[in-house]
């Protein structure tokens, strides 16, 4: 896989910016498979990096930050994994805390949503208390019909459960997989035509699965989707809903982060799932 990363510091020299800018274009980078926290965890006491724990998610998971103090400059903050059917930029944190040198005081939460980020048949195994194996989306649909304690909406390819208070769709791709934006933008179509299941669903827990086809290390299942539901009632992932009502632990937790840091600069950075990225900044 590889691993493209531009980071440009407040306060660096043009020369450490070409140098963070160059330092993985057309590099193929060999990396373990990092399937939950507690393998990224893994990885980084392997590399000798510390790191501090900013709190837990609704399901008990970790949300980590790595500081690195500096010599002057203001602080950076990094983070990643907001989409996590987007690994890419969760990987190139690591490649980041592992080669990074610069003088800026420095922190990264490399993945802010580990609950997504195990997969769509760990998520269910979280809701369920048992072991689930999916081979394709009919076994997801037979799954979400004869195990949810709710069946909120059934259609042709398209079913909305909850389960242990999480909410679950499944979406067979009508075309070519495009990501788990589709079942993202069908959901919000189906509380908008449905106002009383909208108003019974705000605040919850939704879960997609990544739907990316044989997009490398996403897939349909490898990675999911996670998100609330908004007061508006839109499907409200973990770029939103900061200081909102509803504001997820996941959220809080980064928001406190940088208004206590008060950082120069927050990169947030993303996967394009092609040959592109690109970064909120």
């Amino acid at each position: 896989m590889k691993g493209l990363a531009l980071v440009v510091c407040p306060g660096a020299t043009p020369s450490v910016e070409m140098g963070v800018r160059d330092m993985y274009l057309d590099e193929s980078i060999d990396l373990p498979d990092i399937r939950t926290v507690e393998d990224l965890i893994s990885w980084l006491q392997d590399h000798g990096i510390s790191y501090e724990v900013l709190g837990k998610n609704f399901a008990g998971q970790p949300i980590i930050v790595v500081k690195k103090e500096g010599s002057g400059g203001e602080p950076l903050v990094i983070t990643a994994g907001a989409h996590t059917s987007e690994p890419a930029g969760v990987l190139a944190t690591l490649l980041l805390l592992r080669d990074l040198d610069i003088d800026n005081p420095l922190y990264v939460v490399p993945l802010r949503d580990p609950f997504g980020w195990q997969g769509y048949e760990l998520c269910l195994e979280y809701a369920l208390g048992e072991a689930v194996t999916l081979t394709d989306h009919m076994s997801l649909e037979d799954l979400l019909l004869d195990r949810g304690e709710e069946i909120l909406l059934k259609e042709p390819g398209f079913v909305l459960a909850r389960i242990k208070d999480i909410v679950f769709a499944s979406l067979v791709p009508p075309g070519r997989p495009t990501g788990p934006r589709e079942v993202e933008q069908r959901v919000n179509q189906v509380l908008r035509d449905h106002p009383e299941l909208m108003s019974s669903l705000v605040g919850s827990r939704v879960v997609f699965p990544g739907n990316a086809g044989d997009s490398e290390g996403v897939w349909d299942f490898y990675r999911a989707f996670s998100a609330v539901i908004s007061d508006d009632g839109i499907v409200a992932d973990m770029n939103r809903q900061f200081g909102g009502v509803n504001e997820p632990p996941e959220v809080s937790m980064l928001r406190q982060l940088v208004d206590d840091v008060q950082p120069g600069m927050v990169l947030d950075i993303h996967e394009g799932q092609g040959s592109t990225f690109y970064l909120f900044v």
